[in-house]
């Protein structure tokens, strides 16, 4: 169940462009944008952002650490996959989210 709504403020389609610019992304990396609510917002490597669903990754110390206003990198477990994650705080006024970056462990 939603409760409340979002207003889309920011534009995850011109974020996804401008992050592709940087070729982080391979076939099975994947950009995340969390707010501070620890749910995902947008999935910025997925090529259609109008059809996901609420996830949340509050079991992520990444996350947290985003949240807190820290970057740096991590190894997770995510979906039993070993993962290292890349964070980010960005600050979207008045709340601060996370930026992910996901690639699995090899």
């Amino acid at each position: 169940m939603v409760v409340g709504y979002w207003v889309g403020i920011i534009n995850p389609a011109g974020i996804k462009d401008d992050l592709s610019r940087l070729d982080l992304l391979g076939q099975s990396n994947k950009i995340l944008l969390i707010d501070h609510n620890e749910t995902q917002v947008a999935d910025l490597s997925s090529a259609d952002n109008q059809n996901q669903s609420l996830k949340s990754y509050s079991q992520l110390q990444s996350v947290k650490n985003a949240l807190n206003g820290k970057s740096g990198s991590a190894l997770e477990m995510i979906d039993n996959v070993v993962t290292s994650v890349f964070y980010y705080p960005v600050y979207i006024h008045p709340h601060t989210w996370a930026l992910l970056l996901l690639q699995p462990f090899e």
